[in-house]
């Protein structure tokens, strides 16, 4: 959320995060007060969502372990979708699961997170719409997405050298 709130400046915040070998969370809880945790648990809270998954994106356990658990999978899974599409970037890693083990671990079938990666952009651009939102169309959300790769790409090419 940060990332898409501010964008230069949350890159500026990963990059002092990636020098300092800072969590990008700590580096943003610095420099704006708060982090991604707290900002896609503020997101979901205005989205009406059930409150144990705002705990769980905040990162707070439950008492009840296996909901928890499950729950941590649902957003693993939403990361997930949104990590193979670049859409946002948390500036923490996020291993490289399977889909079908975390669709497998929230109780959906196999290949269910690819289909909801496959029709995202749809989405978004459909509930923009119906909220008079000003949406760009499929292509340029693709194109903005790839452009996100490819500075990802740029940045772990950088850190490498």
């Amino acid at each position: 959320m940060l990332d898409f709130a501010v964008p230069k400046g949350y890159a500026r915040i990963l990059g002092y995060a990636a020098a300092h070998q800072l969590s990008a969370a700590d580096a943003a809880s610095k420099f704006i007060g708060i982090d991604h945790h707290q900002a896609g648990a503020h997101v979901a809270e205005r989205w009406g969502l059930p409150e144990p998954l705002v705990d769980v994106i905040r990162g707070v356990t439950h008492a009840d372990e296996a909901l928890t658990a499950s729950l941590v999978e649902l957003v693993r899974g939403g990361a997930w979708v949104c990590q193979t599409q670049h859409i946002g970037f948390s500036g923490e890693p996020i291993p490289k699961l399977p889909a079908d083990a975390i669709a497998r671990a929230i109780g959906a079938p196999g290949g269910a997170l690819d289909a909801v990666a496959e029709e995202l952009h749809t989405s978004v651009i459909q509930r923009c719409e119906v909220m008079g939102l000003e949406a760009m169309a499929t292509e340029a959300m693709l194109m903005d997405s790839v452009a996100r790769a490819n500075e990802a790409r740029g940045t772990i090419v950088q850190t490498l050298e």
